[in-house]
């Protein structure tokens, strides 16, 4: 899916995990987000939040500002410009998704569920020391 999001979304010049930020931003409404928060809810949490950052401001899609509540905070925004392209390009996450999605029968798909279900009850695995 990930291979096929790449493609897609060359044309804007974006990254996966750019338009993975972008979308996190959207669901905020218009509410500052940290730096931190957005690193907790990427779908990558590997990924480089800070530089992933940079570009997105070097391209205006979105903004960084020291947080009036506490200055050690960075809080990030999303441009008019960011929003704009988001939902422009939105539809590209649900082709994705359903050309994944095609390749498994109504039986599967069913299964899958359960057992992403199962998964996410069981919550979050730490290694043992």
């Amino acid at each position: 899916m990930e291979t096929h999001m790449q493609q897609n979304l060359k044309p804007y010049n974006l990254t996966a995990p750019q338009f993975n930020v972008l979308r996190i931003l959207r669901g905020q409404k218009g509410k500052p987000m940290s730096a931190f928060a957005i690193q907790e809810r990427m779908i990558h949490r590997t990924s480089n939040v800070t530089r992933i950052l940079e570009k997105l401001v070097e391209k205006s899609l979105v903004t960084r500002d020291s947080s009036p509540n506490n200055r050690r905070m960075i809080d990030v925004m999303l441009t008019e410009q960011g929003l704009e392209l988001i939902n422009s390009t939105d539809y590209l996450a649900k082709e994705a998704q359903e050309k994944m999605a095609s390749v498994l029968s109504d039986d599967d798909a069913a299964n899958l569920g359960d057992w992403l279900d199962k998964l996410r009850e069981a919550g979050p695995v730490t290694p043992k020391d």
